[in-house]
């Protein structure tokens, strides 16, 4: 979509002080996704700092993935996982991250997502993240030597807990991505702006490289997030622009 179209698009559809439409609702929705996971990063503070055994034990057993706690049919936390954190710089690194992908979808087509996509994004990147997650430690289980992969990664533990956003982040960085590939970005560690193809096309690669490494970060959960935002964006938001626009051009879409 060319910026005569948008311009145009946006003005029929009620522009107002030079903001989409959507602005301020799709706003809102990320204040509210980023005030739960504020909350609940609160909650694990307080049971850290005031020592209270009760509030840690719920928050283990409700806001951490695992297989134990799937199979102790705590099913949501496929979903509440993905709103916790314990540390700061982890929530700080994820609501940065994730503040600057929205940003995109603020305005994506002249109109901005809207609430509804951006909820959407958050729980299908925050369940395919956890599935993803849940998978790999399952395969993981499987190897009868431990070992994995042509660079011979130990493969991390069934009994493993993951929580974070990362996987929502991801989700958002390949929807952005796929409606502005060419959206200059800036990044840690590098000094000058970047398309966001080019960074996100980093993340991903770093990511499925790491997989299986002894870190302590979630990789899978991180690709899983990633294939729901690309396969969000191929079912519902092609009519944004962007990759869609290319390959139409190009005769494959």
């Amino acid at each position: 979509m060319d910026s005569y179209s948008i311009l145009k698009r946006g003005l029929a559809s009620g522009y107002r002080w030079g903001y989409p439409p959507h602005f301020e609702s799709t706003r809102a929705a990320m204040r509210v996704i980023m005030g739960l996971n504020i909350a609940v990063f609160g909650a694990w503070t307080y049971a850290s700092t005031a020592r209270n055994e009760k509030w840690h034990r719920y928050l283990t057993e409700n806001a951490l993935l695992s297989w134990a706690h799937v199979r102790a049919n705590h099913y949501w936390t496929v979903v509440t996982s993905a709103f916790s954190h314990k540390a700061p710089m982890h929530i700080l690194f994820n609501m940065v991250s994730l503040n600057a992908f929205a940003g995109v979808l603020y305005t994506a087509g002249g109109l901005g997502l809207g609430p509804f996509h951006i909820f959407a994004l958050t729980l299908g990147s925050a369940v395919t993240g956890s599935l993803g997650f849940l998978y790999y430690r399952q395969l993981a289980a499987k190897q009868k030597d431990g070992r994995f992969g042509p660079y011979g990664q130990h493969l991390p533990s069934l009994a493993a807990t993951g929580l974070g956003a990362s996987g929502v982040v991801m989700g958002f960085a390949a929807a952005a991505t796929c409606i502005a590939p060419f959206q200059p970005m800036m990044a840690m560690m590098i000094p000058v702006p970047v398309p966001m193809w080019v960074l996100t096309g980093i993340y991903f690669a770093l990511d499925a490289f790491m997989l299986g490494s002894n870190d302590s970060v979630g990789h899978d959960a991180h690709l899983g997030g990633a294939v729901f935002g690309l396969a969000y964006y191929m079912v519902a938001l092609r009519r944004f622009g962007g990759v869609s626009q290319l390959l139409r051009r190009g005769g494959r879409f």
